[in-house]
């Protein structure tokens, strides 16, 4: 696991990853020009709060509170964004991964974009929904403080480490041999899930981090499958 982490991180600098950063910063970018043009259109209309002839609030404070609060929220929120433009685009790392290390492998099959946004959008949809249904438990567990964080880090590793081992998999398998051989692998995917949930929690290697997520779990997949790789070359030697 640490080796497939390592080489996923070695090849960071290469043109297909930066291609795909450039693509998904334009992409977050354009949002949240979007956004702030609609946040301006918003309160372009905005008048004083008065009560009973008060002023409590003049528009022109309104205004700078919004555009002040906006400003903030897309700094915090920007990586995050990028980061899931960053998942629309990873099976273009996966590729890239393949090309450079499994030359010799069959190429995967390409999932054609519309599904990929789809199928990132639904994983994304499900990550919240489920920390949000965790939160009672979370706030039991902050009595056990380390129960709160394992919580945090066992749940989403799982989530985040299916998500990506699917990815990957899917490219050479059905459906039904991805969940087996994912199945029989839960232990070791629990513990990749658990590092990649971990540089998603740290500012700007979250950036990054959807890159390093696919091309580890690429490595990972692979030697999943060298056993069985090795195991068909031995039974056809066998008969022949």
């Amino acid at each position: 696991m640490i080796a497939a982490f390592a080489k996923a991180i070695q090849q960071l600098p290469e043109p297909a990853f930066l291609s795909v950063v450039k693509r998904s910063l334009v992409l977050a970018v354009l949002v949240f020009v979007v956004l702030a043009a609609a946040v301006f259109w918003a309160t372009s209309g905005v008048g004083d709060l008065t009560i009973f002839g008060w002023t409590i609030l003049t528009s022109e404070f309104v205004r700078g509170a919004v555009t002040t609060i906006s400003v903030v929220a897309a700094l915090f929120a920007f990586p995050v964004v990028a980061s899931i433009f960053i998942g629309v685009f990873v099976e273009d790392v996966t590729a890239a991964v393949e090309r450079r290390h499994y030359a010799s492998d069959p190429p995967g099959r390409s999932m054609p974009v519309l599904p990929s946004i789809v199928a990132g959008l639904r994983f994304t949809g499900v990550l919240i929904l489920l920390n949000v249904l965790a939160i009672p438990a979370y706030l039991v567990l902050l009595l056990i403080p380390p129960g709160t964080i394992f919580l945090f880090y066992v749940l989403n590793g799982y989530l985040i480490s299916r998500e990506y081992f699917e990815l990957v998999a899917h490219r050479h398998l059905d459906e039904n041999a991805a969940r087996e051989l994912r199945k029989s692998h839960t232990w070791q995917l629990l513990g990749s899930g658990v590092v990649i949930t971990f540089l998603f929690t740290i500012p700007v290697v979250n950036f990054v981090a959807p890159l390093v997520a696919a091309a580890a779990m690429t490595h990972i997949f692979k030697a999943m499958k060298a056993p069985a790789r090795g195991s068909a070359i031995i039974r056809c030697t066998c008969r022949s």
